[in-house]
């Protein structure tokens, strides 16, 4: 265990500007499909991005907000119940858990606020975000594990069909198939919840008129 953790953490050392990159670059991209898929002027693609590019130092301070509130909130006491050891550590993991859903569906619209509402101050940006969802947390979370289960479905027979075809196939085939195959899923993924996300900030806001918030649970 404390050579694999060895491992990674040298792994992070080294290439750790890498994967800094990819994820700045991963919320940018985030940030400037939520403006094209929201914004009713139509923005070229260089205008999305530039005005993802605008949010991207507010997400990253309310991620940096919501993770230290979390290690607050919910580390410190967890934290200090595990040290009990024995039955207070699976006590501690069943506490913590529902919280860090809880916490994860309240400010799961941030993303949004930032993209759609150009709202750039973090803080107002996760007050906004728990504003939406108050009222609808369980809504929310049931509709999103059941589109999750739906998805994970359709992409496990899809891997398991093409997954046959390539192990026909075998060798370098295979590997860049079942490598195409993933890749394709979470990008396809990553497109839906972006589109099911923005539909949502859509009703909770009341941008939709003549329908209820309930619409987007049905």
């Amino acid at each position: 265990m404390d050579a694999t953790m060895g491992a990674m953490t040298a792994q992070y050392s080294k290439y750790g500007w890498l994967f800094l990159g990819i994820t700045l670059f991963q919320t940018l991209g985030t940030l400037a499909l939520l403006t094209l898929l929201t914004d009713t002027s139509r923005p070229t693609v260089g205008e999305a991005i530039k005005l993802g590019a605008r949010g991207l130092l507010p997400y990253i301070g309310a991620a940096i907000i919501m993770a230290l509130g979390a290690a607050v909130v919910i580390g410190v006491p967890i934290g200090l119940l595990s040290t009990l050891g024995g039955p207070a550590v699976a006590i501690a993991v069943l506490i913590a858990f529902p919280l860090i859903i809880y916490i994860a569906i309240k400010f799961s619209l941030y993303t949004a606020v930032i993209a759609i509402e150009r709202e750039y101050n973090p803080i107002n940006a996760l007050k906004r975000s728990w504003q939406l969802t108050k009222g609808n947390s369980f809504r929310l979370l049931l509709f999103l594990f059941l589109l999750f289960l739906a998805f994970g479905v359709v992409s496990l027979v899809l891997t398991l069909v093409t997954g046959t075809i390539f192990a026909a196939l075998g060798g370098t085939i295979e590997q860049i198939g079942n490598g195409f195959i993933a890749a394709l899923m979470s990008a396809v993924l990553g497109a839906v919840f972006l589109a099911v996300f923005a539909a949502i900030h859509a009703q909770l806001s009341g941008e939709q008129a003549g329908k209820n918030v309930q619409d987007v649970f049905e």
